[in-house]
C-alpha cells in the first residue's frame, strides 16, 4: 500500500530538514513515538546505513520497529525502511525550496508482513492513511511554530 502526501512547510529548507532528522523535533510532530536509539554511536557522521530502534505507543502498548537510514542527501532527501512484526514501511522524505517555506512529498510504501495483517489490509490501508494525514498536519503545525519563534527572536535581536 502506497500513501503519499504533499505539504507546505513554513520553515526554510534546513529547518524543514532538521524537523525529519532530529530527535527530538521528531518526536513532537510524529504521534506515539516514545523513544529513537541508535546502534552507531554518531549517526549523523555516515547517515546512510546508519541503524536505530523506534519505540512507538500504538493502542496502548509499546511496539518496536528496527529502521536504517536508506537514502541521505541533506537538505533535500531523506528515506528510511522501518520493520515491525506486523508491517515494513519505507518512508521518504523529498524537500523542495520554495520563495517561503519549503514544499515536502511524502511517500510511504507499507508492506504486511503478518498473515493478520494482510486480512485485514483494508482497515489496515485506512487506519495507516489516518496516522499518516495527523502526522503531516502535525508536522506542518510545528514548522510553523518554530518559524514564528524564529522570526519573533529576530526581531527582539
Amino acid at each position: 500500500m502506497l500513501i503519499k502526501q504533499s505539504v507546505d512547510l513554513a520553515t526554510p529548507i534546513h529547518h524543514s530538514f532538521e524537523l525529519v532528522e532530529d530527535d527530538r523535533l521528531i518526536q513532537r510532530w510524529m504521534t506515539g513515538l516514545v523513544e529513537m536509539s541508535y546502534d552507531n554511536d554518531d549517526p549523523k557522521r555516515h547517515p546512510v546505513g546508519t541503524t536505530f530502534k523506534q519505540m512507538i505507543r500504538e493502542s496502548g502498548r509499546i511496539s518496536e520497529y528496527a529502521g536504517e537510514v536508506l537514502e541521505y542527501e541533506r537538505p533535500h532527501h531523506l528515506a528510511v525502511r522501518l520493520v515491525g512484526k506486523q508491517f515494513s514501511v519505507k518512508v521518504d522524505y523529498r524537500f523542495d525550496a520554495l520563495e517561503v517555506g519549503t514544499h515536502l512529498d511524502y511517500t510511504a510504501d507499507f508492506n504486511c508482513t503478518a498473515a493478520f495483517a494482510r486480512r485485514m489490509s483494508e482497515l489496515f490501508n485506512w487506519l495507516s492513511d489516518t496516522v499518516v494525514t495527523r502526522q503531516m498536519n502535525n508536522l506542518q503545525r510545528l514548522a510553523q511554530e518554530q518559524q514564528e519563534s524564529n522570526q519573533a527572536r529576530a526581531a527582539e535581536g
